[in-house]
């Protein structure tokens, strides 16, 4: 094993965590596959979120099933197992199918990249910088700006208490947010900053701006 099949994963975390945040693939394909950010989900397996054209919804795809697809001619299976059961070894040979999920062999996640990391002497920050990435992680939110700011949310609030606390919440948004915004919200984010069930958007902290109430 090489660097050539480790990929970095949960870049968002810190590189001093004890949470192995690296995964194994081929070599032939780790280029590609590094191309997307993978995170590990709830589940401990690999993942990054997809689109779906066809229910226009994002959807999680596995890291074992984008090496599946990308190495062998077969039709990727319902369920993939790891032989090893070592969900972060997404190698070719560590992939199997199964028919249903009683037959996926339960193992220590993460062993593989934990043992190749000891042989090496590598600590997760070493590893890191070895395979061109921040040692401190990085920001879930980089290049996401922010769509309502803390003084844009106190002017809704304002102009809700005051004029607009006649109009309908659709009223509201097609009248009122377009002068302040520039454009309309979505009517959950609009009225969950407007009742004050909302602590955070886009990094602001509301938790300070008085909620409207209706007389």
């Amino acid at each position: 094993m090489t660097l050539q099949h480790v990929i970095p994963i949960n870049l968002h975390r810190s590189a001093d965590e004890n949470h192995p945040m690296f995964a194994l693939v081929d070599a032939g394909i780790q280029e590609e596959a590094r191309q997307f950010r993978w995170l590990t989900a709830c589940s401990a397996h690999v993942v990054r979120s997809t689109y779906n054209a066809e229910t226009g919804k994002s959807a999680p795809e596995s890291l074992a099933r984008f090496v599946w697809a990308k190495s062998r001619v077969s039709p990727i299976p319902k369920l993939i197992a790891h032989a090893n059961g070592d969900l972060l070894d997404c190698r070719n040979d560590n992939l199997i199918s199964i028919p249903y999920p009683a037959l996926a062999r339960s193992g220590k996640t993460g062993a593989c990249i934990r043992e190749f990391m000891t042989s090496t002497g590598y600590t997760a920050a070493i590893l890191r910088q070895h395979l061109g990435e921040s040692a401190s992680g990085v920001s879930m939110k980089k290049g996401r700006q922010p769509s309502v700011s803390v003084e844009q949310a106190r002017q809704l609030l304002d102009e809700r208490s005051g004029i607009g606390s006649d109009m309908s919440l659709k009223d509201f948004n097609a009248e009122v947010c377009p002068e302040i915004l520039g454009k309309q919200l979505s009517p959950l984010l609009l009225s969950r900053i407007l009742q004050g069930k909302i602590s955070r958007v886009d990094g602001y902290n509301y938790s300070q701006i008085k909620p409207f109430r209706r007389r």
